[in-house]
């Protein structure tokens, strides 16, 4: 799970520093094209960010599901 979203903050942070090597800062504000790579690369990280985020969510309801299982299994009626 953290692997995709490390390896995808590493891309898009390489990527921008690409950017930022061939212009300064002040410079690719007045580029459209810039402005839009830019815009692109913190849209993947975002998206990088939310599928992180369903991942930890499933696999906590999975785990809370299997404590349940478990749980009454055991014959206890809750925790």
């Amino acid at each position: 799970m953290t692997i995709q979203l490390f390896s995808t903050l590493e891309e898009e942070l390489r990527r921008l520093g690409n950017i930022s090597d061939k212009s300064s800062f002040r410079k690719f504000l007045d580029h459209e094209d810039e402005q839009k790579q830019i815009a692109d690369i913190f849209v993947r990280i975002n998206e990088a960010r939310v599928r992180f985020e369903v991942r930890i969510m499933t696999f906590c309801s999975s785990v809370s599901s299997q404590c349940h299982f478990y749980v009454v299994s055991a014959g206890c009626k809750s925790l």
